[in-house]
């Protein structure tokens, strides 16, 4: 590495330990005017080693312990503003309309696209930041393995990581794919490995007696919006995004599908419903003032998005826990998951009205839109030591 005549000199016996350790004990400085400071003491900077023989002259836990495990919890993510977009170079913001616009054509759905968008943004706002603007095409493998490190040091989920990873990735390959960058001939990061799943939360299931002491008090209270959103994600077993979809004129007597909505990945299909919905729907239209399409509104007339879909399930915990006297943190998806649970072990209101007793996993599989048979089971309650009690007679609990 060459040596810049107006910065200190890379000489590494002049970087003492204590110096570094004067730098990250100081008070008053963010965790990034520090290691700028230590990135002019010895042009090491935190997320672009481009000197790793630095590490070499100290001990390199200590050091990593004090610059970064220290910090993680504190170090906020980077922020979006008008002002640093503004700054953002011109050729990455044109990679980025380009990027999106290739992208448009995979038949994604509107929400997700305006995810890729935001989260593209904050990848060039961190070359603005970290890299000196520097363009998408001149980023090294181990300068995106900074923006590994940097990523995981602002302690967001890893799934949160991994999603932001991807993004890209997806950019770096349509700049190996186009045409019009011939210059960059393979992606710099496509060797760079995502970080393992965090551990999956309890998934919370609810009985079908549970659901329909809910469901029954919602429709005694003249609460004729919840009861139809409830009713109808525990008997299509949709997602959040896949019920804010539905139109209204679509939940109808003598049918049991709604208008095609776009679910995961890009996939098509209907939802199902039954008697559930459509008993509240029809109750709560003689509510609606509007004239909107979409069967879920807010207070305002205007759609519900997924998020408002999500809020007012949510609030409906502590109905539940005053109905049943049980605590149970659910969601939307605790919903998905319960009618996928229900339907195949035959319990749910539709097997029991319609007297199909239980739903195989392989027929499961048609109403959740899985990809396959072992995604489906994974929705399921874990039934491993219920076998095991049955085999040897023993419990648990």
């Amino acid at each position: 590495m060459k040596s810049d005549p107006d910065k200190i000199s890379l000489n590494q016996q002049e970087i003492k330990q204590e110096q570094l350790n004067k730098i990250i004990n100081s008070n008053g400085l963010t965790l990034r005017e520090e290691l700028e400071q230590i990135k002019r003491l010895g042009e090491l900077s935190a997320y672009n080693r481009d000197d790793d023989d630095l590490f070499n002259n100290f001990d390199t836990d200590d050091i990593y312990n004090q610059m970064f495990a220290t910090h993680r919890k504190k170090y906020e993510p980077i922020k979006y503003t008008t002002e640093l977009w503004a700054k953002v170079l011109p050729e990455n913001k044109k990679i980025l309309a380009q990027w999106i616009f290739d992208i448009r054509s995979r038949k994604l759905r509107d929400t997700t696209i305006e995810q890729y968008w935001g989260d593209s943004k904050l990848i060039t706002l961190y070359l603005l930041l970290y890299l000196d603007n520097i363009k998408f095409t001149e980023v090294t493998r181990k300068q995106w393995k900074g923006y590994l490190l940097y990523l995981i040091d602002t302690a967001v989920s890893n799934a949160r990581v991994n999603r932001l990873l991807s993004v890209v990735k997806s950019i770096l390959n349509f700049l190996e794919e186009s045409d019009e960058y011939p210059e960059y001939q393979y992606s710099t990061a496509t060797k760079i490995q995502s970080i393992p799943k965090e551990p999956r939360r309890n998934i919370v299931f609810i009985g079908n007696e549970d659901f329909m002491t809910l469901y029954n008090y919602l429709m005694k209270e003249k609460r004729y919006k919840e009861a139809t959103l409830i009713a109808l994600a525990y008997e299509s077993a949709g997602r959040k995004n896949e019920l804010a979809q539905v139109k209204a004129d679509t939940v109808r007597k003598n049918c049991n599908a709604t208008n095609i909505v776009v679910g995961k990945r890009g996939k098509l299909f209907p939802l199902i419903y039954f008697d559930l919905t459509l008993k509240a729907k029809e109750k709560y239209m003689e509510t609606r003032e509007d004239d909107n399409p979409s069967l879920f509104v807010n207070s305002a007339g205007e759609t519900m998005n997924g998020n408002g879909i999500y809020i007012t399930i949510v609030k409906l915990r502590e109905d539940f826990k005053m109905l049943t006297g049980k605590e149970l943190n659910f969601n939307v998806h605790s919903f998905r998951h319960s009618a996928l649970e229900n339907y195949n072990n035959g319990t749910h209101e539709v097997c029991q009205k319609k007297n199909i007793g239980n739903i195989s996993i392989e027929k499961l599989k048609h109403i959740s839109h899985h990809s396959s048979i072992e995604v489906c089971n994974s929705y399921l309650k874990d039934k491993s030591q219920t076998e095991l009690e049955k085999l040897f007679g023993i419990k648990f609990e």
